[in-house]
């Protein structure tokens, strides 16, 4: 999507946070579910942290003034998305 049709009207991302039960990794580090994917963001320490698989949305701009089009655009898109998040911890969500 380019970054000024982001502007214009941001697409409606929503995210929510699941929480592992225990034992639900058997064994394997969190960084475990990571091998082999390419479309992952994470922040892993010491075996805990977040991960985000997949990949919903891809922003492009050109031009001289392409990073603060896009800084925009990601701003816009933050600021309508909508997330329900059952952890209610500090940094979930």
């Amino acid at each position: 999507m380019r970054a000024e049709h982001c502007l214009a009207a941001p697409p409606r991302l929503s995210f929510r946070t699941h929480e592992l039960p225990e034992g639900a990794l058997e064994g394997l580090a969190l960084i475990d579910l990571l091998a082999g994917r390419e479309d992952v963001s994470s922040w892993v320490h010491e075996g805990r942290g977040l991960i985000g698989l997949g990949r919903v949305l891809v922003i492009e701009a050109a031009g001289a003034d392409r990073i603060e089009a896009l800084r925009a655009a990601w701003r816009a898109v933050v600021g309508a998305a909508w997330g329900r998040d059952a952890l209610v911890r500090p940094g979930a969500g």
